[in-house]
């Protein structure tokens, strides 16, 4: 695959060296997997290729080439399974679809993505990764999959609900969440993968 880069010529894909016959670069990626993809994206200018297990990854990690790619050519970059696999968990949403479906989304969305609403999501991030810090310095041993969707939710509550979501409204609001998507799930006969039996 070679991706046209908006300037008329086309260049290939840097390919990245050292990966295992079998498992590709699976290795390097489970060693650091928070700093495995940002290092090859730097070492290659933003575009680098690797393999995961026989499967091959392209990223991108600059901004006009993820513009190109999401936005300019889209219809040039299908989403292939994964994506769309991602729709019996998710929905028809805009993380699953392609085309015209996936334009009428996008579009649908954009009212919320404006400037003045960013800036009052990024507020609502920080103060609540502010008084998550604090607690964290205190040397408390903490989860990490525990905290992300502490934070996820108190943000959500702040950015969307003007809520303040303490532990026992988050919970409650998870299952409501889960129950919801469970509903919206019964009509196509597939499971959320909430674990709530659905």
């Amino acid at each position: 695959m070679h991706p046209d880069l908006g300037r008329g010529s086309l260049r290939p894909i840097p390919e990245l060296p050292g990966g295992a016959p079998l498992l590709g670069h699976l290795r390097a990626m489970a060693a650091a997997p928070h700093l495995f993809p940002v290092r090859a994206l730097a070492a290659h200018g933003g575009l680098a290729a690797w393999r995961v297990g026989p499967r091959r990854v392209v990223a991108v990690g600059r901004a006009d080439l993820a513009r190109h790619v999401l936005v300019t050519a889209a219809d040039r970059y299908p989403r292939g399974a994964v994506n769309r696999n991602l729709g019996t968990v998710i929905g028809d949403g805009l993380l699953a679809t392609e085309g015209e479906p996936w334009l009428a989304r996008r579009r649908a969305l954009q009212p919320a993505f404006r400037p003045d609403r960013l800036h009052a999501l990024a507020a609502a991030t920080h103060a609540v990764m502010g008084e998550v810090l604090a607690r964290w310095h205190a040397g408390e041993v903490l989860d990490a999959l525990t905290e992300a969707r502490r934070i996820a939710i108190r943000v959500i509550g702040r950015a969307l609900l003007s809520l303040d979501i303490d532990e026992a409204r988050g919970a409650e609001f998870t299952t409501a969440v889960q129950e919801s998507l469970c509903i919206s799930r019964a009509a196509t006969g597939r499971c959320c993968a909430c674990r709530s039996g659905c």
